[in-house]
């Protein structure tokens, strides 16, 4: 399937004839102009330390996660050492969220949205493990194209102090659901802000192994999620920007 008729199918299947109601949030600290993304699908807003989740019960899984990355909360994170602490969240109920045993033998890892190594504290750490922050990933993916993403994310840090990070699942009317109802994803994306050059870089790919590293428009994701991303200005949005070192 090309990439255009990704877009289409994906466009059938959230409906954009839905009322995109605007998205107040209680943390607007992570997003770079303190506006949430407009969504019509419902969701729970769980607000963390460094970053916040708008998690779908009716997914189970984030319908993205964002935050704020610094050079100084970068640098600390670089100091910390990963200790795996998956765990169900406190703000969903336990039978609306993903179970770990769910994944078991299903070749899909549970995938990071905001990843460990971004977090400046072990509680914040603690928090990215939380499964309100995670989604069924095919282990190639998560492991090789998509950890490079976040090395690059947290790298972009070393030359600009301020980035900002949205990332989430795509879903289709073709996904897979794990045994306790989880969707599986078609797709992922990852979409970055630079305050200090207004420049915006946004990611794409397919839930597959294999895949290799897609620059696409953030209107591009607009269409394919029904998501309207008010936080990114809309200047850049139908821009493919270069890779920034």
């Amino acid at each position: 399937m090309n990439f255009n008729h990704l877009i289409l199918k994906s466009l059938l299947f959230v409906g954009m004839s839905a009322y995109l109601v605007a998205a107040p949030t209680k943390c607007p600290q992570f997003f770079p102009n303190k506006v949430a993304p407009d969504i019509s699908i419902k969701y729970i807003e769980i607000c963390n330390t460094e970053f916040v989740t708008a998690f779908s019960t009716d997914y189970k899984n984030p319908l993205y996660s964002a935050e704020h990355l610094t050079t100084e909360s970068i640098q600390a994170a670089g100091k910390l050492t990963r200790k795996d602490a998956f765990h169900t969240d406190t703000n969903v109920p336990a039978d609306k969220q993903s179970s770990q045993k769910a994944y078991v033998g299903t070749g899909y890892d549970k995938g990071h949205v905001v990843p460990a190594g971004d977090a400046s504290t072990m509680t914040a750490q603690f928090e990215t493990f939380s499964m309100a922050n995670m989604t069924p990933q095919v282990g190639d993916n998560n492991r090789n194209l998509w950890r490079l993403l976040e090395t690059y994310t947290r790298d972009l840090t070393k030359t600009h102090k301020d980035v900002y990070m949205i990332s989430g699942p795509i879903f289709t009317a073709n996904d897979k659901k794990l045994s306790d109802g989880t969707q599986v994803p078609d797709a992922y994306f990852k979409i970055l802000y630079i305050p200090d050059s207004n420049t915006t870089i946004c990611f794409y790919c397919k839930n597959l192994p294999k895949q290799e590293r897609q620059q696409v428009k953030v209107s591009d994701i607009e269409k394919m999620t029904g998501y309207k991303f008010t936080e990114i200005p809309e200047d850049t949005k139908d821009k493919i920007m270069s890779i920034v070192k």
